[in-house]
């Protein structure tokens, strides 16, 4: 079942991982069964309550140590629109790999799966993703919500 959002002029498709039933992205279920861009809105920091109510029951608010975040490409993350943060913040990459956004003044910036959200040149580091940087904020916004987010990465417990 698809169903068409006005205000964004893009399509949704009913499928599992968000709380009200239909993905705004990554949409393909068979590529990827366990992550979704799920629209909704939240407020305060990306690892607090009202985010992970987006997504469904059986899902949290991807962290950049999911492995379903770590195999969606650049290209991927960035042919559908809006902007869905995901967690690479306040402590939620335990053990450092290549994908950390370290939370300091110069860097505190989320990962953010969606065409609006910020598209890092290639060389400017990861946001956890397979390949490329995509933020979902910038310094002065840090890990909390922020005006140019539609919702928020959901990846299966």
């Amino acid at each position: 079942m698809m169903r068409m959002d006005s205000s964004w002029s893009r399509c949704a498709t009913a499928g599992g991982g968000c709380a009200d039933g239909t993905r705004e992205g990554l949409v393909n279920l068979t590529t990827f069964p366990d992550v979704a861009a799920c629209e909704g809105t939240w407020s305060g920091w990306i690892d607090e309550p009202s985010a992970s109510a987006v997504c469904a029951s059986g899902w949290h608010v991807c962290r950049g140590t999911d492995a379903a975040i770590g195999r969606v490409t650049f290209q991927q993350a960035t042919s559908f629109l809006g902007c869905f943060a995901f967690d690479t913040c306040r402590g939620s990459m335990g053990v450092c790999r290549t994908c950390c956004v370290p939370n300091t003044p110069t860097d505190p910036d989320m990962g953010g799966i969606g065409a609006n959200c910020i598209q890092l040149p290639v060389g400017t580091g990861s946001s956890c993703l397979a390949t490329g940087r995509v933020d979902s904020s910038q310094n002065s916004t840090g890990c909390q919500w922020n005006a140019m987010i539609t919702g928020v990465a959901c990846c299966r417990d």
